[in-house]
Order: structure tokens, then C-alpha cells, then sequence
């Protein structure tokens, strides 16, 4: 049976980029950012909000274009540990 790859699946393979789902709600998408969804609501409550504001109204591929610089400072200070 013949496999129909798309340059961008093939690129998102290669690069290890995971499509986001479009009913991702904004909580899920931060652990899957790996971002600690406390601290980082405790303290930059008002980026926060404004984040989670716009996250619902943008597709978060969108969302991640837009955030990406500013989402790996968020990330490096808030990161979530894994917990095994």
C-alpha cells in the first residue's frame, strides 16, 4: 500500500516538530511545553492571562509563531520537572 507523505509531514519528521491539536485547551498545550503551569500563572499572572487570551482565540501553531522567543524564557524559568 503506497504512504502519501507531505513536505510538511516529512518536514515536521525530520525536524521532530509534533502537529498541536486544534482542541488543545491552553493548560495542556504549557505541559506540553514543558512550562509549570503554577508557577508560571503565580508569577507573571498578567502574561498569563494575556497568553491564555490570545491562545483561544489564535490556532496554536499560530500561537507558537508568534510566543516562540518568548515561550523558551518562560520555559527556562518555570520549567516542569518530570515526575517519575
Amino acid at each position: 500500500m503506497p504512504v502519501s507523505v507531505t513536505l510538511t509531514h516529512l518536514f515536521n519528521f525530520l525536524t521532530g516538530n509534533i502537529p498541536v491539536p486544534h482542541n488543545m485547551t491552553f493548560e495542556e498545550y504549557l505541559v506540553a511545553k514543558k512550562i509549570n503551569i503554577q508557577d508560571f500563572s503565580n508569577y507573571e499572572a498578567a502574561r498569563f492571562q494575556e497568553w491564555k487570551q490570545l491562545f483561544s482565540q489564535v490556532h496554536p501553531e499560530s500561537f507558537t509563531a508568534q510566543k516562540k522567543f518568548l515561550l523558551n524564557d518562560v520555559r527556562r524559568k518555570y520549567l516542569l520537572k518530570n515526575e517519575e
